[in-house]
């Protein structure tokens, strides 16, 4: 009972997104809302390629802070050791 209810109301909101969208895009654009249907796909498959290259860059941002960081905290660790201490 709960998992046709459950989808039910999924398909519910999944609609109202998409009319959501639909309708804004309409008063944006201006373009008629057939036609802004019919860009849906390549709407979704543009956002995806951005949300990818999005993520791949703040990866590599990540990366990159975290070596600086790394670079950084050895350095302190080097200027407070000892001068007589061995390496470990």
């Amino acid at each position: 009972m709960r998992l046709p209810r459950s989808l039910t109301a999924g398909a519910v909101m999944a609609g109202a997104a998409l009319a959501l969208y639909v309708h804004r895009r309409h008063q944006a654009t201006g373009e008629g809302y057939l036609q802004v249907l019919k860009q849906l796909p390549s709407d979704a498959q543009r956002w995806a390629t951005t949300t990818r290259e999005r993520a791949v860059k703040a990866i590599e941002d990540g990366r990159a802070a975290a070596r600086d960081r790394e670079d950084q905290l050895t350095r302190q660790l080097e200027a407070a050791r000892p001068a007589s201490a061995p390496l470990a």
